[in-house]
């Protein structure tokens, strides 16, 4: 996994950023909600960034109990509450330590007040540490306070999770591998997204380093590729990510993910419930004069846990 990860996160350096251009859905996680912005007791909501009408909008659902008033008994019902804001995006930047995306409006310093979102997302984050969450949001208001002449602020902290909405999950460990793994270390646990239009792998692995691990060894890994097609079938359903970046006077880069699905499979060849992984790195890049090679491939199977 060193050779095959270590070209990845070396090679990504010299890709430039790409814009934010689909649709996703992160779900909220955790929610420290200040009261002015949602005074509830919080129960679930999602986070959307809409490439497309490049917005980001926060949705959230909760409840809170009525107020028995002193001295009094009370049959307390738990009222229904909503907290919905959508801003426009107004920066973007991609980086190997957490791709940064801010949404805001911003009045002052006229009469008007800050309405700000800023999501920093550790999906494809390369650099050697350990994300807090798969994005965190922090939502910011305020502005001018002429009653007590200075400038007041609210903050609300969201951890972001990434939606498996129309598609799957699958969590294994190192003991439910049937297969080993093909050009990586071994891995201590993992887990398998599938979702409408991307896959994502994420691995925790064990390094074997004699004194210190290098810094361009990323643990856990992240892949996250485009889903280009799907194909399902009662012998297995088969998943193809791929990304392909052209640079100019650089070459090329292709990354590839094959995965099939045999958890509802019906043909007897197959062993019910069994998910292979087929990943591939193929970069073309370098300096002009001093233009290399990279081709890597690592393959493995499990036994999902769910």
């Amino acid at each position: 996994m060193k050779s095959v990860f270590a070209a990845l996160v070396l090679m990504s350096c010299l890709v430039q950023a790409q814009s934010f251009n689909h649709k996703d859905v992160l779900n909220i996680s955790s929610a420290k909600f200040a009261a002015k912005h949602f005074d509830a007791t919080f129960d679930e909501g999602t986070v959307t960034i809409n490439g497309g009408e490049q917005t980001v909008t926060i949705k959230a659902t909760g409840h809170k109990f009525a107020k028995c008033p002193a001295g009094m008994m009370c049959v307390l019902g738990a009222k229904s509450q909503t907290f919905e804001i959508t801003l426009p995006i107004t920066f973007q930047e991609k980086t190997g330590c957490g791709d940064t995306i801010i949404a805001q409006i911003d009045g002052r310093p006229v009469d008007g007040i800050l309405q700000k979102i800023e999501i920093t997302d550790y999906r494809e984050m390369q650099c050697r540490m350990m994300a807090p969450a798969d994005a965190v949001l922090t939502l910011t208001t305020g502005g001018p306070n002429r009653l007590e002449g200075k400038e007041t602020y609210v903050e609300s902290t969201l951890e972001l999770e990434q939606s498996t909405v129309g598609g799957r999950a699958f969590a294994f460990t190192e003991g439910e591998l049937t297969k080993g793994f093909s050009g990586m270390e071994t891995p201590i646990f993992g887990e398998l997204i599938l979702t409408q239009d991307k896959a994502i792998l994420n691995v925790q692995i064990g390094l074997d380093c004699t004194g210190i691990c290098p810094a361009y060894m990323p643990n856990p890994v992240r892949v996250q590729l485009p889903i280009v097609s799907v194909k399902k079938s009662g012998c297995g359903d088969v998943y193809v990510a791929k990304r392909v970046m052209y640079r100019a006077h650089m070459g090329s880069r292709t990354e590839l993910m094959e995965i099939t699905d045999y958890s509802n499979a019906m043909c007897e060849k197959y062993i019910k419930n069994l998910v292979e992984v087929k990943y591939s790195l193929r970069d073309d890049s370098g300096l002009v004069h001093h233009r290399f090679l990279i081709e890597q491939e690592a393959s493995f199977s499990f036994n999902p846990k769910n």
